[in-house]
C-alpha cells in the first residue's frame, strides 16, 4: 500500500491530502516553465507567494487529521490553490497567461466538497481572479477580454456543478452499500446465532431420544411396541423380543399388523367394538386381549396422541404393551 493510499484510507477519507498532492505536482511543472525562453514574470513577488501558498497548502492538506475537522474548511486548501493560480497569471499574461489551466484543478477540487456552496465559491473566485489583472488598466481593455473574463469563470462554474452533482451521487450509493453490508453483518450474526440455537436444541433432541430408549430397553418384565405415523415400527424393547419371540432387527420397520399376523400374541378385541377416548388434547387408547399359548391371558393396550377436536396429529406414535 503507497503513502497515499494509507492516507486515503486511514486519516484522510475525505481525499483532501490526494488531491492536493496531485495539484501541487502540476503547480511544480508549471514552475518549471519559467525556464522555457519567453516565459517570464513581470514581477516576482506573485510567483514566489504563489509558491508558498501551494507549500502552505499541501503540508496542511498531509499533517492536519481532516476527520476531525468540519468539511466547510475543507474548502481552504483548494481555494488556497485558486489564488496561488490568480497570482502566477498577474504578470504572465494574464487571460492569455499559460497558467490560466491552473484555475481549472482548483476549481475541480471545490466541486469535490459537499453542498452547493463549493460550486458558488469557485465561480465568484474563478470570476475575481480573473477580473483583477485587468483592474489597473480597465480603459484599455477590448470586448474580447471582457468576454473571456466572465465567459471563463462561467465554464469553471459549470464543470464545478457536474463534478460536485457527481460526486453527491457516489457518495449516497457508497452510503447506502454502508448500510447494506452493516445489515448484511446484523443477519449473518443472527443466523449464526440461529444455527447455534438449533444446534442446541438437536442435541437436547437426542440425548432426550437416547434417555428414553435406554428407559424402554430396560423395561424386561412388560412389552413395549411403538409405532410412526404410517404403522411402522420404530421401537421394540427386550420385553417385546421375550413375548413374540423374534429379535429386533427382524422387527424394525415392518407394519405393527404384519408383525402381529405371524405372532401368537395376536390381539384379540374383546366383545364389541374396540373402545376409544375422544377426549380433547388426550391420548387415546384401545384395550384387547392377547391370546398366549397357555392358558393365560394378558392385557393389550395400544394408545397415540390426538389433538382438539378429534383428528390425529401427523406425528402421531402408537405404543402397545402387553
Amino acid at each position: 500500500m503507497t503513502f497515499l493510499q494509507q492516507v486515503a484510507r486511514g486519516r484522510d477519507p475525505y481525499a483532501v491530502a490526494e488531491r492536493q498532492v496531485g495539484i501541487a505536482g502540476v503547480f511544480l511543472i508549471a514552475y518549471l516553465l519559467f525556464l522555457v525562453p519567453g516565459i517570464r514574470a513581470g514581477a516576482i513577488w506573485p510567483v514566489v507567494v504563489a509558491a508558498a501558498l501551494v507549500v502552505a497548502a499541501t503540508v496542511a492538506a498531509l499533517t492536519v487529521h481532516w476527520p476531525q475537522v468540519p468539511t466547510r474548511w475543507h474548502m481552504l486548501i483548494p481555494l488556497t490553490d485558486l489564488v496561488a493560480a490568480g497570482l502566477l497569471r498577474i504578470d504572465t499574461g494574464a487571460a492569455s497567461s499559460p497558467f490560466s489551466a491552473l484555475m481549472i484543478l482548483a476549481v475541480l477540487s471545490l466541486g469535490i466538497e459537499r453542498g452547493r456552496f463549493p460550486v458558488v465559491l469557485a465561480a465568484i473566485g474563478s470570476f475575481v481572479i480573473s477580473l483583477v489583472p485587468l483592474l489597473p488598466d480597465l480603459a484599455s481593455v477590448t470586448a474580447g477580454v471582457w468576454l473571456r473574463t466572465f465567459f471563463t469563470p462561467l465554464v469553471l462554474a459549470c464543470a464545478a456543478l457536474t463534478v460536485n452533482e457527481l460526486s453527491r451521487r457516489l457518495r449516497r450509493r457508497y452510503e447506502r452499500v454502508a448500510q447494506l453490508r452493516a445489515q448484511q453483518e446484523v443477519l449473518l450474526s443472527q443466523a449464526q446465532d440461529h444455527a447455534l440455537e438449533a444446534a442446541a436444541a438437536s442435541s437436547l433432541l437426542r440425548e432426550s431420544a437416547e434417555q428414553l430408549s435406554t428407559v424402554i430397553d430396560s423395561v424386561t418384565e412388560q412389552s413395549i411396541i411403538g409405532t410412526d405415523t404410517v404403522g411402522a415400527v420404530d421401537v421394540y424393547n427386550t420385553g417385546a423380543e421375550r413375548m413374540l419371540g423374534r429379535p429386533r432387527h427382524e422387527v424394525m420397520g415392518h407394519l405393527l399388523p404384519e408383525l402381529l399376523a405371524g405372532s401368537p400374541w395376536r390381539p384379540r378385541p374383546t366383545t364389541g367394538s374396540p373402545s376409544w377416548s375422544e377426549r380433547s388434547g388426550r391420548a387415546r387408547r384401545r384395550s384387547a386381549t392377547c391370546r398366549s399359548p397357555g392358558p393365560t391371558a394378558a392385557g393389550w393396550t395400544c394408545g397415540s396422541p390426538r389433538r382438539p377436536g378429534g383428528t390425529p396429529p401427523g406425528t402421531s406414535r402408537a405404543t402397545c404393551s402387553c
